[in-house]
């Protein structure tokens, strides 16, 4: 596949992506140790390590790279047999917090639920993530080291689309800037949808990754950012209405305590 520039938007193709499951990440998942505030951490390498069964904060060493079970979300379509730990990639840490976000795309869901010029502090996703994933993904205690944080919202650097005002989240998604700051390579970037977000929905390309939302705008109010399933961010953006576009949900979770 050409490589596409970081701004150029290729067309979705109906492509029919087979449901896979990773076996490493489920793995990971079926090792992690949930106790007190829900919580394992996975080295890099999966290596697992013990869990926090203290609750006095992350083990010692949690670097960047490294992977954390943390919360629970319906995963595998199967509800009869209860939601799956989600696992996070560690992206930072500094000043006594981590910065997560999901290492799979965890829902398909539309950045605005109607077609108009919307910024992130509007849009609906936006209030889906704070609202009703926050309170279903995570329990009383783990809401607490979750930290609410102010994101600026730059304009598109690209086309100069207004980003909308700072705002207040505990969940939010990744900027362009951030997803350019945090990884390594596109191949980083690239991201697989679970099998309930494939059930919702979800785009899936032919070598079974999909396109995620980035909280940025797009060249125009009614598109935001996005990586494509190839890892490029691209900001040209996508229409705010695609219902196929998927969520990585990012938290910066409290370590001191």
């Amino acid at each position: 596949m050409k490589r596409f520039f970081r701004n150029f938007i290729p067309l979705k193709m109906n492509f029919s992506g087979t449901v896979r499951k990773s076996v490493a990440a489920a793995a990971v998942l079926a090792a992690a140790v949930l106790c007190g505030c829900g919580m394992a951490f996975q080295k890099s390498g999966r290596q697992g390590l013990p869990a926090d069964t203290a609750g006095a904060g992350i083990p010692a060493g949690l670097k960047a790279g490294d992977r954390l079970a943390f919360g629970a979300w319906e995963q595998d379509n199967d509800p009869d047999n209860g939601p799956e730990p989600i696992e996070w990639q560690v992206l930072a840490v500094e000043d006594g917090r981590a910065l997560l976000l999901s290492e799979y795309a965890l829902e398909a869901r539309p950045y605005n639920e109607t077609y108009r010029n919307v910024t992130w502090g509007g849009c609906t996703l936006r209030a889906w993530l704070n609202g009703e994933f926050f309170n279903t993904a995570f329990s009383s205690p783990e809401q607490a080291r979750v930290s609410e944080v102010k994101n600026k919202n730059p304009k598109n650097p690209y086309a100069g689309t207004r980003g909308g005002s700072p705002t207040k989240d505990r969940v939010f998604l990744l900027d362009l800037a951030e997803a350019d700051k945090y990884f390594t390579d596109d191949a980083s970037r690239q991201c697989e949808a679970t099998a309930y977000a494939k059930a919702r929905g979800a785009y899936v390309a032919d070598d079974g990754n999909s396109w995620w939302w980035l909280r940025s705008p797009g060249s125009i109010g009614r598109t935001a950012s996005i990586v494509l399933y190839g890892g490029y961010a691209a900001g040209t953006g996508y229409s705010v209405a695609d219902p196929s576009n998927t969520v990585r949900p990012a938290l910066w979770l409290s370590v001191g305590f």
